[in-house]
């Protein structure tokens, strides 16, 4: 389209080439490319702020002297921070007719790189390399079955933390709510006052602060993979196995989120861009196991499920975890369901 080759279509009058300042090395290449095109064109280098951020000095009038072409700084999501670009793109409108750029003699790919490191050397000296440790992680954490064995492991250890971690906090608050309501019906008549603050206000909030504890914990654990790109690695890993069901790889993290609570991974699932696939999650989010359903699972194992001993486990332990793997495939079953639905509705139309 670009070269306008395809259909019979006109060439572009200009090229605006917009690429990432944080991962100028990935970018250049094809800036490259299309300059040999022989088009007018301006370089436009987002997220500058983010690539300065980062100690990432780029000098623009060198970038813009190497490369033959305008080079503006933007920032997106700024509100004015794409306007030197709308500027720039107006100055290659008002060029006369057919004026345009001599296109460059076409290089091998080895040629290609050996420009983009000789451009950086200058404009970019301190741009960062490929880091080899990053790809070794990667291939580890996005190998098949290792990676889906490390998934596994780090979601168990987290779920066993945020019980283990959240015992201590869950019996304090629980016992600090109780002391409150004994030192308020101390000093309160007995009577329908009485009643109301102690067995309904204090009593109620103790009872939707005890599973504070085990919402931070879980959401610290997220945002700690978030943080450290493990989560992405997760969705992309993912994003095949989930894809079998109906759902996305971007549904892994509001679904992990819905563990603490539905309300947030419900929330969550704004970042997944199409709409079925929003919809399918937002739909099978409450049937993953949330803090809010322990009490009740609890006081069920306890009446009904013995305290005895399979080998190493303890058979309400494995009660609790037989809940969670329920909720996990009952929400396989809804997504795949819709996901059959939503292909024969698209058939029959």
């Amino acid at each position: 389209m670009i070269e306008g080759r395809r259909a019979g279509e006109d060439a572009p009058d200009a090229i605006v080439a917009v690429v990432d300042a944080t991962n100028l090395r990935m970018n250049l290449r094809l800036v490259l490319e299309l300059r040999a095109l022989g088009r007018p064109m301006v370089v436009a280098l987002n997220m500058i702020d983010a690539a300065r951020a980062q100690g990432l000095a780029i000098d623009s009038a060198v970038l813009a002297r190497e490369l033959g072409c305008p080079v503006v700084e933007t920032v997106a999501v700024q509100r004015r921070g794409h306007e030197a670009l709308l500027a720039q793109v107006a100055a290659l409108q008002s060029l006369p007719a057919g004026s345009q750029a001599p296109a460059a003699s076409s290089r091998s790919p080895a040629e290609l790189q050996q420009e983009v490191r000789r451009i950086l050397a200058l404009a970019a000296p301190a741009s960062p390399r490929v880091q080899r440790f990053r790809l070794a992680v990667d291939a580890v954490v996005l190998h098949p079955v290792a990676g889906l064995a490390l998934l596994a492991a780090l979601l168990f250890l987290m779920f066993q933390a945020v019980f283990s971690w959240a015992e201590a906090p869950m019996n304090d608050i629980e016992a600090g709510m109780a002391s409150l309501g004994g030192w308020v019906g101390t000093h309160l008549a007995d009577g329908p006052l009485r009643s109301l603050l102690v067995d309904g206000v204090i009593a109620g909030a103790g009872g939707v602060l005890v599973f504070l504890p085990q919402i931070l914990i879980l959401f610290f654990f997220i945002l700690l993979l978030e943080d450290s790109g493990y989560l992405p690695r997760a969705a992309f890993l993912l994003d095949t196995l989930m894809g079998k069901v109906g759902l996305s790889g971007r549904a892994f993290i509001p679904l992990l989120s819905s563990f603490a609570c539905a309300v947030p991974g419900v929330m969550a699932t704004r970042t997944i861009a199409n709409p079925r696939d929003r919809l399918a999650t937002i739909m099978i989010a409450p049937l993953m196991t949330c803090s809010a359903r322990l009490p009740v699972y609890a006081l069920l194992i306890g009446a009904f499920v013995p305290e005895r001993s399979i080998g190493p486990f303890n058979l309400r332990g494995l009660t609790l975890f037989g809940l969670y793997v329920a909720g996990v495939a009952s929400a396989c079953v809804v997504a795949g369901a819709s996901s059959a639905s939503g292909r024969g509705a698209a058939t029959s139309r």
